[in-house]
């Protein structure tokens, strides 16, 4: 495997393989969503909040993905110092509005619902701390980058 090319090729079908994989676990939270409504009707007018809230998370975790796994494969890829820092500010920007949006989300959920249970509360904790993690070592590794005077 000396050619870029098909170098770059692999790591596009890992690019692929990792949003088929979103993709689906987005469907099976989705369909969860729908049958806890069908649970609770007193909760069914916040479902199209609910459902866009789920399309816009999957676009931005999507961009993600695909962004995180060409980052990953840069060395294979023989990918510039410039064009890595442009993707990792891409992905770290994201990564951010996808954290924040969600925590958004969590807070307009539980102050129109009056919902706060214990599932919802440590999922949103404990993804809001990956979330940050993930910039925090993107920020790290684009510092990295510069040269140091």
């Amino acid at each position: 495997m000396k050619s870029v090319t098909v170098r770059k090729i692999l790591v596009g079908v890992l690019q692929l393989a990792a949003a088929l994989i979103t993709l689906l676990a987005v469907a099976v939270i989705h369909e969860t969503v729908a049958e806890g409504f069908r649970n609770w009707p007193e909760i069914a007018f916040i479902q199209p909040f609910i459902t866009a809230s789920i399309i816009i998370g999957t676009v931005l975790l999507l961009v993600v993905e695909v962004e995180t796994v060409a980052i990953c494969c840069a060395s294979v890829t023989r990918m510039s110092d410039k064009a890595l820092a442009t993707r990792l500010r891409i992905t770290r920007a994201t990564l951010l509005a996808l954290t924040a949006y969600m925590l958004v989300a969590f807070v307009i959920f539980w102050a129109t619902t009056g919902l706060m249970h214990f599932t919802i509360l440590t999922s949103t904790i404990l993804l809001s701390a990956l979330g940050l993690a993930a910039s925090g070592l993107f920020t790290a590794r684009l510092h990295n980058l510069r040269p140091i005077p």
